[in-house]
């Protein structure tokens, strides 16, 4: 390899710094991401259920469908290559592959930036590039990544006149195994638990009919319509709310989706939340404006809901309904799915519809457990970390 000493001074220095920038860069983006891998997990789903739309269809299904392992892989490597290049640890190869992420990069945020639908509206909002704590616009992101693109390119052209801080022996070697695997047992940590930092709107504190609010108040809200899904034998319809009472009970719930009709011109924090009971009671101001605290049990899919700490749920449930307290069952599966699940663990509390992507943004792992007073979240926990009735703040 050749000695730093035969580049200049100036461009030695031009060239450690652009190399701590980029290094430095990537660890962050990766750490930003590693507190909640379900965001990236999400946001790339995202990516490639519209990318299916436009090109390469079985190939962005594909990934669609292994995106959770693709994230943890992903937010590993952002680690794992940042610090190879703060170390110059086998910097041909890390630098090499850093050009390769950092141009796929560029043209996801360019796809983002510039794919809109009918309307003229962008249809990816954000590319999340630094997890859900950091937000940056499709437009700074796009920028972001070129000029990223631009100095990879530099220090790649110029790789030969960087050394290795402990050369590529066994120290730089055991460094980098022991960086490897904190970046991924962190990540089944958070996978299993719940993210680190919780920067969305329904963390702890967060008061949701305030967040719910238009500002400014005379702009206008998303146009939502609610289809529910209902079936009997092999047919079956889609009906809006107004039409529920065209089917009776023989009519089984499938699924509820809610519908943009129109887009509206508020920035608010908290647009979606709805939560409809089976027979379309709309139950979202009765536990919103409790003054009570309530318990919400939040499973995104019932089918695969966690059961490891399914007896404790059982009493903490049974022990709030005893002492009055209230508890909704909440899920974006069908009345058939959730009432299986609660026959089989003998639960006491009723399920309601809770739109998937709603429940994917309260708890992050598949279910978990939120409480609510006077609409303000006060408790949140993911089922391995269920307390006991008397450690839950009810009375406070």
């Amino acid at each position: 390899m050749e000695s730093n000493l035969q580049i200049s001074k100036t461009e030695n220095i031009i060239l450690w710094i652009v190399r701590m920038i980029v290094g430095v860069l990537f660890i962050l983006s990766g750490f930003s991401k590693l507190i909640d891998p379900h965001g990236l997990e999400y946001k790339m789903f995202e990516f490639c259920e519209v990318l299916s739309k436009d090109f390469f269809e079985g190939m962005w299904s594909f990934f669609a469908a292994h995106a959770l392992a693709l994230s943890v892989t992903m937010i590993a490597f952002e680690i794992i290559a940042g610090f190879a290049l703060l170390i110059g640890y086998r910097f041909r190869l890390f630098s090499f592959l850093l050009l390769l992420l950092t141009l796929f990069f560029t043209f996801l945020t360019a796809y983002a930036l510039f794919r809109v639908d009918a309307s003229g509206n962008t249809v990816i909002k954000e590319c999340g590039c630094f997890g859900n704590c950091v937000k940056l616009t499709n437009n700074e992101t796009f920028w972001k990544d070129v000029i990223l693109t631009i100095l990879i390119i530099y220090i790649f052209y110029r790789q030969k006149f960087i050394s290795s801080v402990f050369g590529n022996g066994a120290i730089a070697t055991l460094l980098m195994v022991i960086v490897a695997i904190a970046a991924f047992v962190s990540q089944m940590w958070v996978l299993k638990h719940g993210a680190l930092v919780d920067c969305l709107p329904y963390k702890v504190g967060g008061n949701l009919p305030e967040k719910m609010k238009k500002q400014p108040a005379f702009c206008k809200d998303d146009e939502v319509e609610f289809k529910f899904i209902y079936r009997k034998g092999t047919e079956e319809k889609i009906l809006g709310m107004a039409e529920l009472g065209q089917i009776d009970s023989t009519w089984t719930f499938v699924d509820r989706k809610d519908v943009v009709v129109k887009k509206g011109n508020c920035n608010v924090e908290i647009k979606d939340f709805r939560l409809i009971g089976y027979d379309g009671t709309d139950l979202t101001q009765e536990i919103l404006h409790n003054p009570n605290t309530i318990v919400m049990y939040i499973a995104k899919n019932i089918g695969k809901a966690d059961n490891e700490n399914i007896e404790k749920l059982k009493l903490i449930t049974d022990k709030c309904i005893a002492n009055g307290v209230k508890v909704y069952g909440c899920s974006a599966g069908n009345q058939e799915q959730t009432d299986a699940f609660k026959t089989k663990h003998q639960l006491s509390f009723s399920f309601h519809t809770l739109d998937e992507i709603l429940c994917k943004t309260i708890i992050r792992t598949n279910s978990g457990l939120l409480l609510l007073k006077n609409g303000t979240v006060t408790y949140k926990c993911a089922s391995p970390d269920y307390p006991t009735f008397e450690q839950m703040p009810i009375n406070k």
